[in-house]
């Protein structure tokens, strides 16, 4: 057995998992993938905006369809941002063909 093969952090900083590369800083103390409310806003914004209406409606589906689950399993998958630009991207496309501008009514803050 090789060296990398019993230690995994002779790859460097990187733990590996199921053949998914997770970076240290995404793991807490236990192991487990940082999901932080700013990754469960930013998921919700690109991919549900219009649960960001209000509060109420953000929380009820942050619990309802279990977001931070999803946002820990595309952090280990590695596909997070990825898939957070792919859905702003699909949006900006149909804003595009509608000739609507999504930002000037969805995203006040």
């Amino acid at each position: 057995m090789s060296t990398s093969a019993r230690n995994p952090k002779a790859f460097g900083n990187v733990t590996t998992r199921k053949q998914h590369v997770i970076k240290d800083e995404m793991l807490d103390l236990f192991g487990e993938v940082i999901v932080t409310e700013d990754d469960i806003h930013a998921w919700v914004e690109a991919l549900a905006p219009a649960f960001l209406s209000n509060a109420r409606s953000f929380e009820l589906y942050v619990r309802g369809w279990r977001v931070a689950d999803k946002v820990a399993a595309a952090k280990r998958n590695g596909t997070f941002d990825e898939t957070i630009e792919s859905a702003l991207n699909r949006r900006d496309t149909l804003a595009r063909r509608l000739g609507v501008s999504w930002s000037s009514h969805l995203f006040k803050r």
